[in-house]
């Protein structure tokens, strides 16, 4: 399959990913906040709460990703 990747005609960069990393998708993580904010709400507005979720708390995503990375999937501080 990296062959694929690599091949002229797609050209696609791959992200190396650690063997050991725990769930590097931050995306879940915001699913589950935005639920979790429109569950009281009936999901009235998830266009309004997706940009209330704050820059830390995606900052703070980035940042666990890259320390899993750096310490090539075993455990971090995060």
């Amino acid at each position: 399959m990296k062959q694929w990747f690599r091949h002229p005609r797609v050209n696609i960069r791959v992200l190396t990913w650690p063997s050991r990393s725990s769930d590097l998708n931050p995306i879940e993580y915001l699913w589950f906040e935005l639920k979790r904010k429109l569950l009281p709400r009936n999901f009235r507005n998830a266009k309004e709460e997706w940009a209330r979720i704050p820059r830390d708390t995606l900052l703070g995503l980035v940042e666990s990703m890259q320390a899993v990375i750096k310490a090539k999937g075993y455990a971090t501080k995060y």
